[in-house]
This record gives C-alpha cells, structure tokens and sequence, in this order.
C-alpha cells in the first residue's frame, strides 16, 4: 500500500523512485517491528533504545546465535493451526481435511496449497487467536520426531539436529559460553532450580549421560534454563546478536547520518505496528484483530476454542527409506547389460582403427580415439607419414604478407615447445603466434631459433627463402648436418643467452672490483675462460642496466666502450670500462660520445 500512497504524494516521480522509496519504507517497517515489537515479545524483556551508528562493530551472525539460542523457538511452536473464517463474526473452521486443526507434520511442503484453499485472511485470523506452546523444554512430536528431511530419510528429529549443529560449528560447552558471556558458570542444580526440584531425575539422567557439566552441549544447557521465555544464556545471546545488527547497520531507519528518514518520518515508522499492516494488506476487520497480535490477553476478540495439541489431528506420516531399485529392476538390468557392452564395444572400435592405421603407417606405429582423427585430416592436408606425429600442417594459415611463411614447432627449451608460424622476409625472419601476434622478429643476431619443419619437403623451400633474405644482409647460407641432440645442446636459446649474459656481469664486476664473491660459484674452469670470447649487443647492455637502447647514457656508455664501430661490445672493452670507474676518483672521468 505504501508504493500508493508515495505515488499520489510525488506524481512525478518515475518508476525506479517509487520502487526505491517503497523499499526503504518496507525495510524500515520490517526493522522496527522486528527489533521493537516482536523481540521484547520473545525474550520477555525490553531492548536498549538506538544511540548512533557504530560501524566498529562486527555484524556477523554468531555460532552461539546459529547453532543455539536461534533454536529456543522450537519449544513453543504448537503441532497444528487452527484457521478461522473472514466473517462478520467469531467463526473458526471445524474441519480441516477432515480435521480441527492442520498438522504442521502433514504440511511442510504445501504452503501454496493451504494458501489457494483457505486464504491468507483465514490462516492470519487463526494465527492471531491461537495460543503457542508453553515456554519449556517440551518440543511437539511434529518437530522432534517427524521434521522434514531427506528423500533417503524422509523424518529428522530437530533437537538431536540442532545438538549435532552446535558440535559441527565448534560451539564451546554449555558453562564455557555462560563465562563468554560474562555470566557465572552453573551446576546441575543450579540450571534451573525450579526445574531440578519438580524433575530430578531427568538432571540425574544427563549428569549419568555427560558425567561432567563441562561436557554439557550449549544447546541442551540453555534448553534447560527455558522458563517463561529464555533463560540468561539465551536471552544474552539473542540480545547481543540483535544489537550488534542494529548498531552496525548504516542504513538502519533510526540512523540520522544516512538521511534516508527525517525525524517526523522516524517517528510515523516508530507508531506502525504489524497490526496496521495486516489491515493495510487484508480484507481483515478492526474489530477482530487485537491490538498487538504477538500476545492474546484477556478481553481480546474471538479466543481460540481449544489449546491445539496432538490428540484428534491427523496422524504424522512416519519416517520413509526411498528405495531407488523397487519399480526400476528392467532399467536397472538394461543398464547393466549396457555398461557391460562399452568394454567389449570400445576393444572392437580400437582394434579396427589399428587395423585401418596400419594400412598407411609404418609397422609399430598406431593411434586411436580423437588422435586418429586428427592424423587422418593431416593427411588430407599435406601430412608426411614418413616424418612423424607433430606435424604442424594442420594450422590454418591466414596471412597478407609476401614473403614465404611455413607453419612449424619452436624449440625453446627442454621441456618446451610450441606451435608458431615462420615468416622470412628479406633481412629479417618474424615468429608469430598461430592465430596472429608477432612472438619475436630476428634480424639474424647470434641467438639460436631452433624449429621443426612438417615434413622434408619444406626443407628447400625455407632454405631458399632464407638464402634469399640473407642476401639483402650480405650474408651467407651455411648448412650442417648434426644429430638432434647435439643440435639442441650446441643451440643459444634465449634462456641460455641469458644465462651467459649472467655470468658475463658477475664475472666483469668480480674482476673490476676484486671482489670474487660476486663470482658465479658454481662456474668451471673452461667457463671462465671462455667468457673472455663473449660479446654483448647495444639491446642487452641496455636491459641490463633497465634502460632503453635510445636512452643518451646508453649511446655514450656504449661508444666509449666499444673500441670499434661495430655493434658489440667485448668482455675485455667492458672490463676497461669498468675498472676506469672503480679505481678513478670522483670526477675524474665523463662519459662523453665518441
């Protein structure tokens, strides 16, 4: 009703507006009937007035509260609901089904049914009348014993599931929980004196069963403790939970500092009652709805006939195993045959696939399943058998370039490879990623590309195209015969250029310094000598010291090192360098360029 009435008071507010605006107000009204009217009802005891907003303070739902207080309820929930008719008149319904009241172990799953057949009018009405069970440690048959659970085991006992809650959550014992709550530990007398006196032995059964108090599960102590409302441990739960979720919410309605309300707005939320909701949303007359309907005192309109419990109501559907074999034995025997068939029926597949491989592969050589496939349409695409299983000519090859471009596998390391597409074009040869993007572009330095061809036949094309490109460089084609595993040993990968590189610094800045620690300890002998043959480009000088090539202390760094005008730099030019600067004195060298 509330999205009307802000439509006739802003008319030229949009959609969106009013749903925002009759949100806000929805959520106000739920929060203030929640904290101020229905909590005091259940705990029996007036709550703290709103001070301010405190976002220090944690909101989080508490273990003590999930798997513990939250289940006091449970004792005063009745095992039936009595309906009572919409009339001009004090009328309940006799017959429900065939019953005086509705069992609630008869209905768990049928809310929408109950609601089409006797309207929420009617269920609202008996709600209003109908007295709750007693504030004790008696749970009705419907929820002890016949709650709802799953289709394997379709009964569940809430109180045992609440016990084996609190234990799944960790929840410390019974007085442990008292003194975190800063209340003082008990002992079976002193739980619930009143209780200790009018039922000892149920005490003397527990302390047989727990031996010890400190044993005692929270639960079952604050159970105990029920009388007319929850006990210390309950009530002390219940109220923290609910203040730390009033206090650390910033969109609570009393909060000022949001400004969703203004105070004459907080005032008009503070005077609705779930009383004036009901009538505001029923067809429900005045007269015969009382005035808080969390409690019916005396003087109330139309008293329930009778306090519901379970004599005369339809008798709770006991627990059921769902056997999923009973009424599918033909299926099951199907199955069965079926999934003894996959063995034999994939051996025969296999068998043929080998036989029909073994016509076009050599002898020893075979493969089945998707692998097949994927060989049989390399074949169609060119595929040499005679060269082995990781041709590349699969690969689409979508390019505008004019130069020649061969699909092949990199080499880049032991463990690594990967497919890419060759490109030479005149004085450079680029590596590009199969579905485009340029991986590496070589100007033929002294860093090794090791790759694999799809087959013989692109050897002399990508050698001719190669001769051709080196042309434009003045370079020359040389070509070896080596084995591949000498190849892949001898090959400088840019892995293994670094590693040189590596030891090319820590060897120069050992020397120029003296300081043999920063020495490669685990270098030999032919190593170190053959250091005195390395060179270093422009490009790695400059990684090396984290600038760019066209950097001005890169230039003249680099030209009055190399003695040459070539492009290298020498390890003896750069140990020069490097002594110069460690043993000259402050200022007595510039880098100028040459």
């Amino acid at each position: 009703m509330k999205n009307y009435r802000i439509q006739k008071e802003n008319p030229s507010w949009t959609d969106e507006e009013l749903f925002q605006a009759a949100r806000r107000w929805l959520i106000a009204t739920l929060q203030k009937i929640i904290f101020y009217d229905f909590l005091p009802a259940l705990i029996n005891e007036e709550v703290k007035p709103y001070t301010k907003y405190m976002p220090h303070v944690p909101p989080g739902i508490s273990h003590a509260f999930a798997s513990a207080a939250f289940r006091f309820p449970h004792s005063i929930v009745p095992p039936a609901m009595i309906l009572r008719k919409n009339v001009n008149a004090c009328e309940f319904r006799e017959e429900v089904g065939g019953f005086p009241a509705l069992r609630l172990c008869q209905n768990w799953w049928n809310a929408q049914d109950i609601v089409q057949e006797y309207t929420v009018d009617e269920i609202i009405l008996g709600m209003a009348s109908q007295v709750s069970e007693a504030d004790d440690i008696i749970v009705v048959e419907d929820l002890r014993d016949y709650i709802f659970g799953p289709m394997h085991f379709t009964r569940l006992d809430v109180v045992a599931s609440s016990i084996m809650r609190g234990r799944d959550n960790g929840l410390p014992s019974y007085n442990m929980l008292r003194k975190a709550f800063n209340l003082p530990e008990k002992t079976w007398k002193t739980i619930n004196p009143k209780l200790y006196q009018t039922n000892r032995e149920m005490f003397d059964k527990l302390e047989a069963l727990y031996g010890d108090i400190n044993y005692l599960d929270a639960y079952v102590g604050g159970m105990l403790e029920v009388n007319n409302g929850p006990g210390e441990l309950f009530k002390a739960i219940i109220k923290d939970q609910f203040e730390r979720l009033r206090d650390s919410d910033r969109f609570w309605f009393e909060n000022r500092q949001n400004d969703l309300f203004t105070d004459e707005e907080i005032k008009k939320i503070h005077k609705t009652t779930l009383r004036d909701i009901i009538r505001e949303t029923t067809e429900i007359s005045d007269q015969w709805l009382q005035e808080d309907v969390f409690y019916f005192k005396e003087g109330d309109p139309c008293p329930q006939p009778f306090q519901v419990n379970a004599t005369g109501l339809e008798q709770c559907v006991p627990f059921m195993r769902f056997d999923h074999f009973t009424g599918n034995e033909v299926t099951y025997i199907f199955t069965l045959i079926g999934l003894g068939c996959i063995p034999l029926s994939t051996s025969v597949v296999f068998r043929l696939m080998y036989r029909h491989q073994n016509e076009d592969q050599p002898k020893g050589r075979f493969c089945f399943g998707i692998g097949y496939m994927l060989i049989q349409r390399r074949r169609r695409m060119g595929w040499d058998s005679s060269y082995d299983d990781l041709s590349a000519t699969a690969i689409n090859i979508d390019t505008t370039n004019d130069g020649y471009h061969v699909p092949a596998f990199e080499w880049l390391q032991e463990c690594y490879v990967r497919q890419v597409i060759v490109e030479i074009s005149p004085g450079s040869l680029v590596v590009r990623k199969p579905r485009g993007g340029i991986l590496r572009k070589m100007i033929f330095s002294e860093n090794a590309e090791v790759l694999r061809l799809p087959s013989d036949k692109h050897l002399p094309e990508f050698l001719a195209a190669l001769t051709l490109s080196l042309k434009k460089l003045d370079g020359q084609l040389t070509c070896l015969l080596i084995p591949n595993k000498a190849l892949l040993e001898k090959a400088e990968t840019e892995e293994r250029r670094q590693q040189r590189l590596d030891h090319f610094f820590r060897e120069a800045y050992a020397r120029a310094f003296n300081q043999p620690q920063l020495s490669d300890s685990n270098t030999h002998e032919n190593d170190t000598d053959s250091i005195l043959d390395q060179t270093i480009t422009k490009h790695e000088f400059a990684q090396a010291i984290g600038m760019r090539e066209t950097d001005m202390f890169v230039q003249r760094m680099f030209a009055i090192t190399s003695h040459s005008s070539s492009d290298m730099v020498t390890f003896a030019e750069f140990l020069e360098v490097l002594k110069k600067f460690s043993e000259g004195e402050k200022g007595s060298m510039r880098v100028e360029c040459v």
